[in-house]
């Protein structure tokens, strides 16, 4: 908890602003994960056994939507919009995640240009007593490892957790807390 205040603290009020946009985007993705999750068993269940589709309730307000005479005559349909949605969500989340590493080289820049003002602020003992070479490396090496190792690494833990705890809500919102009590021991 105390590195996620230090963290902060290496923000500005913009950068601030800009991380809860970017969680604002990791809810996005998960909407779009747990869409893509739940369109799955229709789908196959419209491949395999077209006629189990009347057990689906929304089945009929789509009956009233889309005029058809067989069932089998709306696979293509199904597969067009099953194909859609999913390049839809390949092609949001490609925008989704150039966003994040554009964040997150901005911040390496802004990074690099504070340390390096730092630098240049120093008296000129400092210089001596420091080699350029340790200077060089914690502008180019260290501080990108940080930026790899803790905040890209930091912003992945996040969205698989927002990832994760939304389809766990869907789980227990669609009312199957048996499946859920079976896989809670798997996230002890």
């Amino acid at each position: 908890m105390q590195s996620f205040k230090k963290l902060w603290f290496i923000f500005d009020d913009k950068d601030r602003l800009f991380f809860f946009f970017i969680l604002f985007l990791f809810l996005i993705q998960a909407l779009l994960e747990i869409i893509s999750i739940a369109s799955v068993i229709p789908f196959v269940t419209a491949l395999l056994s077209p006629s189990t589709l009347e057990n689906f309730k929304y089945f009929n307000t789509l009956k009233t939507l889309i005029p058809f005479n067989d069932i089998s005559s709306l696979l293509p349909i199904f597969s067009l919009a099953f194909f859609l949605f999913f390049l839809i969500k390949s092609f949001s989340l490609i925008i989704i995640y150039k966003i994040i590493f554009k964040y997150i080289f901005n911040l390496k820049k802004k990074i690099v240009i504070k340390l390096l003002k730092k630098y240049l602020n120093q008296n000129y003992n400092f210089f001596i007593q420091n080699p350029y070479s340790k200077l060089l490396t914690n502008i180019n090496v260290e501080v990108q490892n940080f930026i790899i190792n803790y905040i890209r690494a930091s912003l992945i833990l996040l969205s698989e957790s927002v990832i994760l705890l939304s389809i766990v809500f869907l789980v227990i919102l669609s009312g199957y807390i048996k499946t859920f009590l079976f896989f809670t021991p798997i996230f002890i």
